[in-house]
């Protein structure tokens, strides 16, 4: 189980371009929340930080690749 979530998409030059405190919305390739501009085909930082049901922190980091 989880407490609360926290995402961050972040550019090759670590800029935020995404961000999401729910796991039930994911990203969906475009530059920011509500926007209608598509993101360039790259690669991407995502960063995700989940607290469990004990406060422990769990902290993700990787990269994902945008191919459209």
């Amino acid at each position: 189980g989880w407490k609360d979530f926290e995402m961050f998409i972040l550019d090759r030059w670590g800029l935020n371009i995404y961000h999401s405190t729910s796991p039930f919305k994911p990203w969906d390739g475009l530059m920011t929340n509500g926007s209608s501009t598509p993101c360039e085909n790259d690669v991407y930082v995502y960063k995700i930080y989940v607290h469990d049901t004990r406060d422990k922190l769990h902290t993700y980091i990787g990269h994902v690749t945008l191919v459209r």
